[in-house]
């Protein structure tokens, strides 16, 4: 049926993707024009960076065309009924196959319970999982975890499956299973998908698509691009050696010549070629005409004449789309190479040994040289140093964003509460109100000083109220009920503001009787007497009012300047200040309160930055890339001393950015006599300290991003909850007891960098505001930072954490002290094992030079909660010089846990590797001597080839001149 006969389900017209890179323009996808059939295949094939990726994200609306468009179901924007098995697995380790059905049901369609349920179990029928749909997705194999994620896109019947790379990283069995899962529920969808391997598009797609530079090369099923593009059948001849003419070049040509008049006389077009003891035939599908060969005959005629021709045996191979796809985008790469000829060439049995020349051999000698570690740490800091200046997330964590923070911590500064420096106060009577009311009295109004002195009281005070009287000797100043009326004898109510006189009066007792009449009016007085021949002087004050002692002690003692006839006054001003922990108030309290915010704000400014250099690490870690610089010779040491240093210097350009930003700002507490030379110090032991503690909680995390996120958290959270702490027991804490506490505290937790670099930053800034204050009386109390009285005990508490963690971190990559000692010999009785197994196990338990590197009976088991399980069970191999061993399985035979023994990645729990005639102890190989390329990507995306290939170099030692 023809594509135009067919029901379309995805219709491409004219669409063409352009990326904006530094290098200019680049064109991913390039006038992609076609139709994706229902109910078909449509197998998507093309070399890395041909546009396949970019094509599937185009359909799932992940980015948008620059030109052209997309049709679903016929129809322009039509609302996506899309399933996606991406190229990585998106699974929830924690959830079950069966939880992940629902889960995705629930999300993909509106189904009610009975009919959800039903298609879940439909699906999981077909998965064939058994009890294993009921175990954390986390304990399945690979290509388990496979074929859930290709069920996961067919689950809810979308109308466009998408199909990305379904049998990556699975074995031979398990994309088998994925195959048929991916047949059974093709019909009625269609189903887009994009492989590396030919043998799977071959079996599965109903038409295939070659893609090359973002155009489209062919499209049509695999026999029509086979019959098309391909070069037909491939007939192998294998002859047999005899004596007589093992060496006659004359007889080979006889028989090639007779093979091939046998074949050219029914293939026309047919080309032989010789390989030495084999020829190889290719028999093009068709004829120069057009007509099909006939391939049986000529089988028919080499078997009637293999007599005369003398072969052994004959074998017959049809062309495969592999070779037909590699021949397209060679000609496509270079029209003038045709790659064909090239592949009739290829011995397809048997080994290939490459011997190598002395000369050869001296010249890699010479372009090796021994690495030294000061030559590899520069190399890993270049390295270092091009990553960083590539990843914009970088320079951003570790240089704006704190800066950033620091110029926030700065402007808290400015609007954090004020001292109360309260204005001076005039101590005067008349400082409470104007409605106040004075007294004075006198026993002996003879006198003439104490009339000058009364009369100076009279004149400052009684002037100045139109009410100002005396009372009499015999008026109690208290009220009495007369025909229904109170009469208050002496008592002005019409006047609130009163100057008294009580001359002869007993003062005290009218004090005490007219107390609740004069509430909130009186505050003082003076009484006037003599004692003996002296002049005798009271003041009289109610301490309700704070300052009526010393503001009618300083009127009196001017009233009686005066009257001893001494010109001028006396004035009294009160200043308070709080100097004391007893004096604080709750402004003392906000202050407090901000230093600490302030402090904290800083430590969230460095803490990214020292958590930064989590996510490289994690990385290289996760990718093997540490792995691989470790077998090629770096040694642990200088690997995190290396790391330590570029982390130490980044840390550095963060507080040169702090600094600039504290001299804008111009805080005494940071920038005024030595206190930006203490912050800065404290700044950089706190990186001394918290950078070995970021590289050894590295190790905890399996993912890179969120190692940064976490490690951040963390020290953000340290530090609040420390000087919190603190800060609540300097608030709240008055015994001895509690300062006690307090002490105890701020000891054990000095131990954390976090609360060091915080508390510093208060203690400085406490110390400052405390000499700035005191400095007005002439008193110097500051306490440089740099010295040990203020904050000497954090230095030493940071720089000895530092060192502690540095430590700990080499010792433990070194494998220094292990958990437990490995067995050497193992006990296992061997059953039912294969003879060339046990000749090859005997073969390597004795003593041999010729291997390279052997395992004896090498084991590796794993404990968990769930149980202990068996990785690898006595292997014993050997690899010869200068032979490549194969190392076959299916997923979850052992293969990565062999490679992982082999590199010292994992211990294994009992056997032996032995390397060059040495046996490979627990601790890393560093000595250069294996060249590993792992399963995963261990390239750092942000260098270029030329650049991996230079450190890499230089790393293992190859001379500085020939890596140009």
């Amino acid at each position: 049926m023809a594509v135009s006969e067919k029901q379309v389900g995805v219709r491409f017209e004219g669409v063409k993707k352009v990326y904006t890179t530094e290098q200019g323009e680049y064109t991913a996808v390039d006038d992609f024009t076609l139709k994706l059939c229902k109910g078909e295949v449509t197998g998507l094939l093309g070399r890395n960076g041909a546009g396949k990726t970019t094509i599937i994200k185009m359909l799932t609306g992940m980015i948008a065309p620059t030109c052209g468009e997309i049709y679903l179901d016929g129809e322009e924007g039509s609302k996506p009924d899309i399933g996606v098995c991406p190229q990585e697995n998106v699974l929830i380790d924690t959830l079950t196959p069966r939880e992940h059905m629902i889960f995705y049901s629930k999300l993909k369609r509106p189904l009610s319970e009975e009919e959800m349920l039903k298609d879940v179990n439909s699906m999981l029928a077909s998965l064939e999982l058994g009890k294993q749909e009921h175990e954390p997705v986390s304990r399945l194999s690979g290509g388990t975890k496979r074929r859930l994620c290709v069920a996961l896109a067919f689950l809810g019947s979308p109308k466009l499956v998408i199909l990305d790379e379904p049998g990556a990283g699975v074995d031979p069995a398990a994309r088998r299973r994925i195959w048929h899962l991916i047949d059974q529920h093709r019909q009625n969808r269609t189903v887009l998908l994009s492989t590396h391997h030919l043998d799977e598009a071959d079996m599965l797609s109903d038409t295939v698509v070659v893609m090359h530079k973002g155009k489209i090369l062919c499209t049509g099923s695999p026999l029509s691009l086979k019959t098309t593009y391909g070069q037909g059948y491939w007939l192998n001849i294998a002859f047999s050696n005899t004596e007589s003419d093992q060496y006659n070049q004359y007889a080979e040509r006889q028989r090639l010549e007779q093979l091939r008049k046998l074949v050219e006389g029914v293939v026309s077009n047919a080309s032989v070629d010789s390989l030495g003891s084999e020829v190889r035939v290719n028999l093009p599908f068709q004829g120069k005409h057009g007509v099909a060969n006939d391939i049986a005959r000529v089988i028919k005629n080499l078997e009637e004449n293999k007599t005369s021709l003398g072969f052994s045996r004959i074998s017959l191979d049809c062309d495969t789309l592999e070779r037909v796809f590699l021949n397209l985008c060679g000609k496509a790469e270079n029209e003038s190479s045709v790659i064909g000829g090239s592949l009739a060439s290829v011995n397809s049995g048997g080994s290939t040994h490459v011997n190598i020349s002395d000369d050869t051999e001296n010249i890699i000698t010479e372009m090796m040289v021994k690495p030294s570690p000061w030559r590899q740490a520069r190399a890993l800091l270049k390295k270092r140093m091009w990553h960083f200046s590539r990843d914009w997330r970088a320079p951003l964590a570790t240089l704006l964003l704190p800066t950033v923070f620091v110029a926030i911590a700065m402007g808290f500064s400015l609007i954090r509460p004020p001292s109360s420096d309260e204005p001076p106060l005039d101590l005067s009577p008349k400082l409470y109100d104007t409605h106040v009311t004075y007294f004075y009295s006198i026993d002996n109004s003879s006198d003439l000083f104490l009339q000058r002195v009364s009369s100076q009281l009279y004149d400052k005070f009684g002037g100045d109220y139109a009410g100002a009287w005396q009372i009499q000797p015999n008026d109690t100043g208290t009220c009495e009920c007369l025909e229904g009326q109170q009469v208050c004898h002496g008592v002005s109510k019409s006047v609130e503001g009163l100057f008294q006189t009580l001359p002869g009066r007993p003062t005290l007792d009218w004090i005490v009787s007219t107390f609740h009449e004069y509430i909130e009016k009186r505050y003082g007085g003076w009484s006037l007497s003599h004692w003996k021949e002296d002049p005798l002087f009271v003041v009289w004050f109610n301490n309700k009012g704070h300052h009526s002692l010393p503001a009618y002690l300083n009127s009196l003692n001017g009233a009686i300047l005066r009257a001893s006839g001494v010109p001028g006054r006396i004035t009294t001003f009160n200043h308070p200040l709080k100097l004391s922990s007893d004096q604080l108030n709750r402004t003392s309290v906000l202050q407090h309160v901000a230093d600490v915010g302030i402090a904290l704000v800083l430590l969230i400014a460095f803490s990214l930055v020292a958590a930064q250099g989590a996510r490289e690490l994690v990385r290289e870690r996760l990718s093997e890339e540490k792995r691989i610089l470790y077998l090629a010779g770096v040694h642990p040491a200088t690997y995190w001393t290396t790391a330590f240093v570029w982390d130490f210097l980044v840390f550095l350009w963060s507080i040169a950015l702090a600094v600039i930003v504290f001299e804008i700002f111009g805080l005494p507490a940071y920038v005024a006599r030595a206190n930006l030379q203490g912050t800065c110090l404290l700044l950089m032991l706190f990186a001394w300290a918290s950078i070995p503690f970021t590289h050894f909680m590295e190790k905890t995390f399996d993912d890179a991003t969120l190692s940064n996120m976490v490690l951040f958290c963390l020290n953000t959270f340290i530090g609040v909850i420390c000087l919190a702490t603190i800060l609540v027991i300097d608030i709240v804490g008055k015994s001895q007891t509690a300062k006690d506490t307090r002490q105890l505290l701020h000891n054990l937790m000095l131990f954390f960098p976090q609360y060091a670099l915080g508390d510093g930053l208060v203690q400085m800034s406490t110390n400052d505001i405390t000499a700035e204050l005191l400095e007005r009386f002439n008193m110097d109390t500051y306490k440089s930072p740099l010295g040990w009285s203020l904050i000497g005990q954090h230095y030493v508490y940071l720089f000895s954490v530092g060192v502690a963690f540095y430590l700990v971190n080499i010792i433990t990559e070194c494998r220094l002290f292990s958990l437990g000692k490995r067995n050497s010999t193992v006990n296992d009785k061997i059953n039912d094992e294969d003879e060339d197994v046990s000749m090859e196990r005997m073969r390597v338990e004795k003593s041999t030079d010729r291997d390279i590197i052997k395992t004896v009976r090498l084991r590796k088991e794993y404990r968990s909660v769930y149980g202990r399980n068996v990785a690898v069970k006595n292997l014993s191999f050997g690899v010869q010089t200068g032979t490549c061993f194969g190392l076959l399985g299916i997923n979850g035979a052992g293969k990565s846990t062999t490679f992982k023994m082999l590199t010292t990645e994992i211990t294994p729990t009992s056997g032996k590797i032995i390397l060059k005639g040495h046996q490979v102890g627990s601790k890393p190989l560093c000595n250069g001597e294996i060249g590993y390329c792992s399963q995963s990507d261990s390239l750092d995306g942000f260098l270029t080839p030329h650049q991996s290939l230079t450190i890499h170099g230089e790393i293992c030692g190859t001379a500085l001149g020939t890596l140009a």
